[in-house]
């Protein structure tokens, strides 16, 4: 297993050529594995960025990650299904940890993983606590949430409700939306906030009015994001 503090600042190794090409800026989570997917990299001279596939890592030491070659570490901007996969990727580090029972159980400063896999092994908390990584249920925004009882209930259930065949039906809002939506109208947006499917978006400064908070009802990340932000 591996900490992402001590991989972040090394420097990519490619045996073929004996070069290296990037240095380790970032980590781009699959939400629906729950595995690191990519090593974000920033170029050696400090500019662009590139990504190295969790897959073409042959090892991660104290001083260098190693690949077979160079070319492994594409760059982002060069590649339209490495952005795309990247874009929709959920970065781990500073993300916000919530309990299925509703509780903000801290931010998450580290993690460690399998370099050979990506699989994550353990969260490490501000709050000092670390959570197993089979006890993540879910991936989603901004926030993981966790399953404190280690039984996967919540894991579960989520699952369930993904596999559900859709009904093409309106959903009626849940309280807990109308209780947001209530808190949010009249506030004013801090930061940029993007749905996970890029389909809606809200720039800071907008002013949060009912005809705006309708639509963001339509999208669950959206609407907990705004509730945690403002």
């Amino acid at each position: 297993m591996k900490k992402s503090s001590e991989t972040l600042g090394l420097k990519v190794m490619g045996i073929k050529e004996g070069l290296e090409n990037g240095i380790a800026q970032d980590f781009m989570i699959d939400a629906s594995k729950r595995t690191v997917e990519y090593l974000i990299l920033k170029d050696n001279n400090g500019y662009g960025f590139r990504a190295i596939a969790t897959r073409d890592i042959l090892g991660i030491g104290a001083d260098y990650i190693m690949t077979s070659t160079i070319e492994n570490a594409r760059k982002i901007y060069e590649s339209k299904e490495i952005l795309e996969v990247v874009e929709k990727g959920f970065f781990i580090l500073g993300a916000t940890v919530l309990s299925s029972t509703g509780d903000v159980i801290g931010g998450i400063v580290d993690f460690s993983f399998d370099e050979k896999t990506g699989e994550i092994d353990t969260l490490y908390l501000d709050s000092g606590e670390e959570y197993s990584g089979n006890k993540i249920a879910t991936l989603a925004g901004k926030m993981v949430f966790v399953d404190q009882t280690g039984n996967e209930t919540l894991r579960q259930t989520v699952e369930a409700v993904s596999a559900a065949p859709v009904v093409e039906e309106e959903p009626k809002p849940s309280a807990l939306e109308e209780e947001s939506k209530a808190y949010l109208l009249g506030k004013v947006v801090k930061n940029d906030v993007t749905s996970n499917d890029g389909t809606f978006s809200l720039t800071a400064g907008t002013v949060l009015t009912e005809e705006i908070l309708e639509q963001v009802a339509k999208y669950n990340d959206v609407l907990l994001t705004l509730t945690m932000d403002i």
